[in-house]
């Protein structure tokens, strides 16, 4: 049975959820709701926090409540903010940001589009339902259609849920320029594959051309990804000169390099997964660089031996988890003039500038890249501080 508690709304955790106190005096990590709320509830624990459910808002209602755009908006694990305003999101992303890295952002990017942004999306299906987890749970949520979906997505979508069999495990779409890509990942089955089964299709943004799969790695908001790349390209040019040698970390399939080598005499992309350098190889032929502006190394930036890397500038776009312990004293030991950082994880972002003790944040700012949801990418320049 549910147990249900009043909460006080206080604040904003790092993680993503709102704070809030419960009449018992108990700590809350609370959702669906907006600093300054007393609302009702249930409330759990997992993982040794409380967690508190928002259902009815008893007093003081946040003059940014709307209506949320999706009907299973308080179900579904997928969306976190689609009860306020696009307005209100913005200031909560700022804040989050501030509070943990202890200055303003420079600017604030929106989406162009604010829902069918996505240009990848995995469900998982069963004989009898098909969409996204529950908050919080592994529980299946079973859903039409995603809001968040780029349209093509949404209508394979409704054709996949026609046609499902007796099994059980995970599709992915991904958008293309010559259509969608779909890989289904059958329950116990791996998901491992190689570079001759590797699905793929080109995608134009900007100028450049890229080639996506369901295998791999790629920015999910096409929208506002041509701005993303024009920051990071626009910080290096006002730091290195043309002829330097740049080296782009966890370069995956070579979205941030080849927007680097449009200006750059040579960059240098260094990636552990095969099949990301195999997009990457296929990129850089069909936008004509040459294997001097733009070379490739294989290696686990966990334990790869970076003392060999040649480079005057730096650039590092990590997974959620941030710099790999190596990656950081590599930094340290080279002692790069700049840094520039870009991150989904702001709280990684803030622990890695924190370790990188010989650097000071120059200046940020905040790309909303996933609208309706707490997350958000945080681009960062790193200053090497005077001794």
């Amino acid at each position: 049975m549910d147990r249900y508690d009043t909460a006080v709304i206080t604040g904003l955790s790092p993680k993503g959820f709102f704070t809030g106190r419960g009449s018992s005096g108990r700590d809350l990590l609370c959702l669906y709701t907006d600093v300054g709320e007393e609302t009702y509830g249930p409330w759990f624990r997992k993982k040794k926090k409380s967690y508190h459910r928002t259902e009815t808002v008893l007093n003081h209602s946040s003059p940014y409540r709307i209506t949320p755009a999706c009907p299973f908006f308080t179900q579904c694990g997928g969306c976190d903010l689609q009860h306020l305003s696009l307005e209100r999101e913005h200031e909560i992303k700022t804040l989050m940001a501030r509070e943990l890295l202890g200055l303003p952002p420079e600017r604030f990017i929106p989406s162009p589009l604010t829902f069918g942004y996505r240009n990848n999306m995995e469900f998982t299906f069963t004989p009898l339902a098909m969409g996204l987890h529950r908050k919080l749970s592994r529980r299946l949520l079973d859903i039409p259609s995603c809001p968040l979906a780029d349209p093509e997505i949404q209508k394979a979508m409704s054709s996949f849920r026609t046609s499902l069999s007796e099994e059980e495990g995970e599709v992915r779409f991904v958008t293309s320029d010559e259509g969608l890509l779909t890989r289904i990942y059958p329950k116990y089955v791996s998901k491992e594959t190689d570079t001759a089964h590797l699905a793929t299709g080109p995608k134009k943004l900007d100028g450049l051309t890229y080639f996506v799969s369901p295998d791999t790695f790629f920015q999910s908001n096409d929208s506002i990804l041509p701005q993303w790349l024009d920051i990071i390209l626009s910080w290096a040019r006002e730091t290195a000169s043309p002829e330097s040698t740049v080296l782009d970390l966890y370069c995956g399939s070579g979205t941030i390099a080849m927007k680097l080598a449009t200006h750059f005499t040579h960059v240098t992309g260094i990636e552990s997964n095969p099949l990301s350098l195999f997009l990457f190889e296929k990129a850089i032929r069909a936008n004509g660089f040459s294997s001097g502006e733009l070379s490739l190394i294989r290696g686990d930036l966990f334990t790869h031996d970076l003392k060999t890397a040649r480079a005057d500038f730096l650039v590092v776009n990590p997974p959620r988890g941030g710099l790999s312990p190596l990656v950081r004293t590599f930094i340290l030991e080279k002692r790069f003039p700049y840094v520039i950082y870009s991150s989904c994880n702001v709280a990684s972002f803030s622990r890695d500038i924190s370790e990188l003790g010989a650097y000071q944040l120059e200046k940020y700012l905040i790309v909303n890249m996933f609208p309706r949801t707490f997350h958000f990418e945080v681009v960062g320049r790193l200053k090497l501080k005077e001794e």
